[in-house]
């Protein structure tokens, strides 16, 4: 899907349109009136967007919930409170820092090239993962930082990205019911209607019990999305010049590119620059205050605003761009080139 297909941002019906308004106003009275959200969740809402337009992101959460508002905002509200909870704002300030470095060069997952219908591929090599060797707990930040780094690979319009997960010489050693758990629970309820396609390459008979284990806790849309394959048949579905050579494709095996001496002086320093912080933070905290206003009024039926509200929009971009460096910073991919992001695409 793209955001040109129907009920997605450059294709709205007049009434998804007023139920997305109507998402909005109730969205944001929540944000006002939970006590749990004073502040924090509100910050996250915005922190969330990132480079994403809102409505882009908010209109995943209503598709997902077949455009039941009540439904679409609860969840919203969980997601934006899990995102607290596991700390997602100070993992994507330190990035790979915070990460098992043996865990990253091991190139158990990462994203390369799309399929041929134009989604994002990532990766994941089932073997490579012991659960009895690693920290799970980081194992979870590597598997939402590579959540939130695939958002940044995704080229406009394409919205959905495509896992493969090749399960060649998979034994029980590899499967980890709480790291799975934990992705399943992250693709289906905090980062909703972003996968296209999940390919299962080259299950073992043993994987049948796991898979008794997996199926029931998935949403039957995201169930179906989920197609076991031969690597034989991997070509029909992503080029082979975009396969990696462990598949049977021409493009090189992931390897890993970590942080020049630069790179870490420049990170220091910019974490250092309090001024510079405070000032980004005081322009992007006006900038979604003023969003937030114009949505407001253009959700309570004010079609006027409308182009008071993409200004707006275009204003909360730049200042997120402009704070960016002091609240993310780059990974592997940014080094490699792949990742679609302005703000940090090159050392700053």
């Amino acid at each position: 899907m793209t955001s040109n297909d129907p009920g997605h941002i450059d294709n709205l019906s007049t009434d998804q349109t007023k139920v997305l308004q109507e998402y909005w106003k109730v969205l944001l009275e929540r944000l006002s009136t939970d006590e749990s959200a004073q502040g924090s969740l509100t910050e996250e809402l915005w922190l969330a967007c990132a480079l994403d337009r809102p409505d882009q992101l908010t209109l995943r959460f209503l598709r997902a919930r077949k455009w039941d508002v009540q439904k679409a905002v609860e969840m919203t509200m969980n997601a934006l409170k899990w995102r607290v909870d596991f700390g997602v704002k100070e993992l994507l300030a330190n990035g790979e820092r915070d990460l098992d470095l043996q865990e990253l060069e091991s190139g158990k997952s990462y994203f390369q090239g799309t399929d041929k219908q134009g989604r994002p591929c990532c990766f994941v090599f089932a073997r490579l993962h012991d659960k009895n060797e690693v920290d799970v707990e980081k194992t979870k930040k590597l598997t939402v930082l590579t959540l939130e780094t695939g958002r940044m690979v995704l080229t406009p319009p394409q919205e959905l990205a495509c896992i493969v997960f090749d399960l060649t010489g998979f034994g029980l050693n590899n499967f980890q019911v709480e790291v799975v758990r934990f992705l399943s629970d992250c693709m289906q309820n905090f980062y909703p209607e972003s996968l296209g396609q999940a390919l299962v390459v080259n299950a073992p008979w043993v994987f049948n019990g796991c898979w008794a284990i997996i199926k029931p806790w998935l949403d039957p849309v995201v169930a179906a999305k989920i197609r076991f394959v031969k690597s034989t048949e991997l070509p029909t579905l992503i080029d082979v010049a975009k396969l990696p050579e462990s598949l049977g494709g021409t493009a090189s095996d992931f390897a890993y590119l970590p942080p020049t001496a630069d790179e870490e002086a420049d990170f220091a320093k910019l974490r250092a620059d309090t001024a510079a912080n405070e000032s980004a933070w005081k322009k992007y905290r006006e900038a979604y205050k003023s969003y937030t206003e114009s949505t407001r009024k253009w959700a309570g039926g004010d079609a006027e605003l409308t182009a008071e509200r993409m200004k707006a929009e275009a204003h909360l971009k730049e200042a997120y761009m402009k704070l960016s460096p002091f609240i993310r910073t780059r990974t592997t991919y940014h080094r490699r080139g792949v990742v679609n992001d302005p703000a940090l695409s090159t050392p700053i």
